[in-house]
């Protein structure tokens, strides 16, 4: 799987060439030094950033690993994945977690700093910063892809307490079919009867992106009914614009 990220632009390093080639020798040694020193500090300067130091937003992403996904569903899902990663910036914190029975069966898959420029102008001139970020996105990418491969068969759906207990956040992200069954039963979700009652953090001015709706969660996999749809969403929507939040489904 490869994620989106931006593209390289060759302007900086062309003017720079330009600007060198019309100095003096002086001069000219005074910058390679500085060239040197600049290369040996973006080598010296690998080491990842913890997620807790990540200087931008915090993206968390959920992926339900109790749904038995086929190629509709990816064909779903993957544009979405698109979208999430087209947003990070570098200094974001981007946090991809499973969703299984329960939020202690949860497994965190990405956990970590979106790459940025190291020290000054000369450093990030060799960093090259944007193959770093289209590495990250990749490395990212073949942790989430397994997911949506596996058969899953999971004795329940722990959306609500997963992403409660997973937040704060500045923005999420959930691969799902939606059907939470941990607290609630997905046949109420489907009626429209359902309230999701669990008390959450305050999740202002936060979007929530879900995206992977309109499936029974079964092997048929056979198609919601726009009702059944409409009604899982208003609940969500509900709930969610309680905390604070805006749903919004892809």
């Amino acid at each position: 799987m490869i994620l989106s990220g931006p593209t390289f632009d060759f302007g900086m390093f062309a003017f720079f060439l330009i600007v060198i080639n019309a100095l003096g020798a002086p001069v000219r040694l005074m910058l390679a030094l500085a060239i040197a020193w600049g290369f040996g500090y973006c080598v010296g300067n690998t080491t990842p950033v913890m997620a807790a130091d990540c200087p931008g937003r915090t993206v968390l992403t959920l992926v339900d690993a109790t749904t038995p996904y086929d190629d509709l569903d990816r064909a779903a899902i993957m544009p979405a994945i698109g979208q999430m990663s087209a947003t990070l910036r570098p200094g974001d914190h981007l946090k991809v977690i499973t969703v299984a029975e329960s939020p202690a069966k949860s497994l965190t898959l990405v956990d970590g700093c979106v790459p940025q420029p190291d020290g000054g102008w000369i450093a990030r001139l060799f960093s090259n910063p944007h193959a770093r970020m289209r590495e990250f996105l990749n490395a990212a990418g073949q942790q989430i892809e397994p997911v949506l491969w596996q058969r899953h068969d999971k004795p329940a759906t722990a959306l609500v307490q997963t992403l409660t207990e997973a937040m704060p956040a500045d923005e999420v992200w959930m691969l799902t079919d939606g059907l939470e069954s941990s607290l609630i039963s997905p046949r109420r979700l489907l009626d429209g009867s359902a309230v999701i009652d669990t008390e959450g953090p305050r999740m202002d001015g936060i979007t929530i992106h879900m995206t992977g709706l309109g499936r029974y969660h079964d092997d048929a996999r056979k198609p919601l009914s726009v009702e059944e749809q409409e009604h899982m969403v208003e609940v969500w929507r509900r709930w969610l614009s309680g905390l604070g939040a805006r749903l919004v489904v892809e």
